[in-house]
């Protein structure tokens, strides 16, 4: 059943905050995947630090320094192009939306401690169209809303000074012509959110399908071998 229209304002701004909140909440949870993924490369090459030493050579140093170009720098892009952005593209197909590849840094400047965390990029551009592209439009809807909301009560105060009362708990005609314009002012909002709440759903189902604290250490095993691979 579709909302009222005294509820539509109030379901919109619900679902925004809802999508926002399950962006953010996967973000966490990928920020959290990706340090467990470094934990186990940090644990792996301080347990074998002697032995890469003894094979390969290797000073102590190369395997501390995170210079332009070095090994750990190597090591750590090698997981994020073995490990996580593959998941981000089952994240992408799976969220089944069309994003622009380009953020206003402006904007993600100004999200400050809102800003994700992690290093995915669907989630980056997920909070970044939600704020940049369909918050104006709500921000809209809720400011003739407010203007809405004064014609009402200022209609009503001026029926009642004039001895115009509506029977029983309905409205007068001019007040309820009045309340027949709220859904046209949120129409535009909730076409914005439709399609965002569906990948907020599946991004939800995603993080908990594929990105479990199962799911988590089975990718952290792997971890290992990818740094031998890459050493040797």
């Amino acid at each position: 059943m579709s909302p009222g229209p005294i509820q539509i304002a109030e379901e919109c701004t619900s679902r925004y905050a809802d999508i926002e909140k399950t962006f953010l909440q996967a973000d966490t949870q990928w920020r959290t995947l990706e340090e467990q993924l470094e934990v186990a490369e940090e644990t792996f090459l301080d347990d074998r630090t002697s032995s890469f030493q003894q094979w390969f050579g290797m000073k102590k140093d190369e395997l501390k320094s995170w210079a332009q170009g070095s090994l750990r720098q190597f090591l750590r892009s090698r997981l994020h192009e073995l490990l996580l952005v593959p998941l981000e593209d089952q994240m992408l197909a799976k969220a089944g939306l069309e994003l622009p590849t380009i953020i206003d840094g402006s904007m993600i400047n100004s999200f400050g401690q809102q800003a994700p965390k992690s290093s995915n990029q669907l989630l980056l551009l997920l909070v970044a169209h939600l704020r940049q592209e369909v918050r104006p439009i709500m921000d809209v809807a809720v400011k003739k809303e407010e203007e809405l909301q004064r014609k009402i009560r200022k209609t009503e105060k001026d029926e009642r000074a004039k001895g115009i009362v509506a029977l029983g708990m309905q409205d007068t005609k001019k007040v309820a012509a009045l309340k027949r314009q709220r859904p046209e002012i949120w129409e535009d909002t909730q076409r914005a959110l439709e399609p965002l709440q569906m990948a907020a759903k599946k991004v939800r189902d995603f993080m908990k399908d594929d990105c479990s604290p199962e799911k988590t250490c089975s990718y952290a095993a792997v971890v290992p071998v990818i740094v031998l691979r890459a050493i040797c």
